[in-house]
């Protein structure tokens, strides 16, 4: 019995432990979302909705503005994304020695935000000049001319920067960086550094800065206003299918994808991984069945007299059937204890593990999460694995001829 009740734990800590995994992987991605306050995204027909190399299409601003027009729009959070090199302060006095980054610059408008937050946008405070965007209002920018260039008295030159850069350059706060749209130093803007930050769900190799939008608009020489995404909070959420459908119908060169199509779509990039996950809970919980099936044939061959001197007495199959199910349905409830716990040490030791030895797992990522669908999923499992290898053994056992079985005792 004992025996029979570890096979078939360690059978449910590993199909505990696997279907965590692929539980971390969704609950964290919504968790991510819904901390953003993401309702729709707005972006090119062609861009995937997953990916750091979105499509550029123009007249980001007014777009944005145009869209909070659309009622139940509450915000209309314009981002461009952008491939830049940043450079340490004393680069000039170093180079070639000097490291420089290339990372991903997002521009943003942060009077725009409202109650938008998350990976996208810089935290709360961290820009010092918050009233709108220095070029909003600018007519040499709405006509895409900059007769000034960076000598103009609109660019704040502020930047902020996620830890990983600011530890590679050695970039402190209110300290000075240079930025460039290529990897010629030459071209290279200076910027003072008003915030450093951790998104939740960067990694350590994550190298990421948040500008103003017109200043990285200029300097990547986006002279058409070009932005890459659309964020859009609503007044009600339950409605962003009609506010979609709006957004599509007033631009049809866009897209308006919602926070589930956003996670069908990780959930696709992921989907190999929870296939390789479901097969071994498979092939576990089958070579559960057949070891558990084993050990009870054994024990009902050697019970065999006892269960026909049972029916001699007029114990019916039907009630014998049902006690054997029952105690190996027992055996069952007794390994799910012994494998929930087995699967949650498993669970706790991959996500400790990965996230201390590699650099590609985000901060805030749940590698394995063991939520109470997983232990519904797996207590039903383990009960169905006990009554299942039972079912056979217990068939066999009610049928043996009791005259023959008598005689063998």
């Amino acid at each position: 019995m004992l025996l029979t009740v570890l096979g078939v734990a360690l059978a449910v800590g590993l199909t505990t432990t696997m279907l965590s995994i692929a539980a971390g992987l969704d609950t964290t991605s919504r968790r991510v979302l819904d901390d953003t306050g993401l309702d729709l995204l707005v972006l090119d027909q062609g861009s995937p909705m997953v990916s750091t190399e979105h499509l550029a299409f123009a007249n980001g601003t007014r777009i944005a503005n145009d869209l909070e027009n659309i009622s139940g729009v509450a915000t209309a959070f314009p981002i461009f994304e952008k491939s830049v090199t940043m450079f340490p302060a004393n680069f000039a006095a170093c180079r070639p020695l000097c490291p420089s980054v290339n990372l991903l610059a997002d521009g943003e408008v942060p009077a725009r935000r409202g109650n938008l937050g998350g990976l996208d946008v810089a935290p709360p405070g961290a820009y010092f000049n918050t009233s709108a965007d220095p070029f909003a209002d600018d007519a040499a920018f709405v006509n895409h001319v900059y007769p000034d260039g960076f000598n103009s008295s609109r660019f704040t030159r502020e930047v902020v920067v996620n830890r990983a850069v600011a530890r590679e350059l050695n970039a402190t706060l209110y300290g000075t960086v240079y930025m460039a749209a290529s990897h010629d130093f030459d071209e290279a803007q200076r910027f003072t550094v008003v915030g450093i930050y951790e998104a939740s769900f960067e990694t350590d190799q994550t190298r990421e800065v948040r500008v103003h939008l017109s200043e990285l608009q200029y300097l990547a020489r986006a002279t058409h206003d070009e932005v890459t995404l659309i964020a859009l909070d609503l007044d009600n959420a339950a409605e962003r299918a009609s506010v979609a459908t709006a957004v599509e119908a007033r631009y049809p060169a866009l897209k308006a994808a919602t926070p589930d199509e956003i996670l069908g779509e990780l959930d696709r990039t992921t989907g190999a991984f929870k296939v390789f996950a479901g097969l071994v809970a498979i092939v576990s919980i089958g070579v559960a069945v057949l070891f558990a099936a084993t050990i009870f044939m054994i024990s009902a061959r050697e019970r065999v007299g006892e269960i026909a001197a049972l029916r001699a007495i007029g114990i019916s199959r039907r009630t014998i059937l049902k006690e054997m199910l029952l105690e190996s349905g027992i055996v069952g409830v007794m390994a799910l204890a012994l494998g929930i716990l087995i699967g949650v040490l498993g669970a706790w030791s991959i996500d400790f593990v990965l996230k201390t030895t590699t650099t590609r797992v985000p901060h805030g990522m749940d590698v394995a999460a063991v939520t109470p669908e997983v232990v519904l999923l797996v207590g039903a499992t383990s009960v169905l694995i006990g009554m299942a290898a039972g079912l056979i053994p217990a068939i066999w056992a009610t049928r043996v001829p009791i005259a023959s079985a008598i005689r063998n005792l």
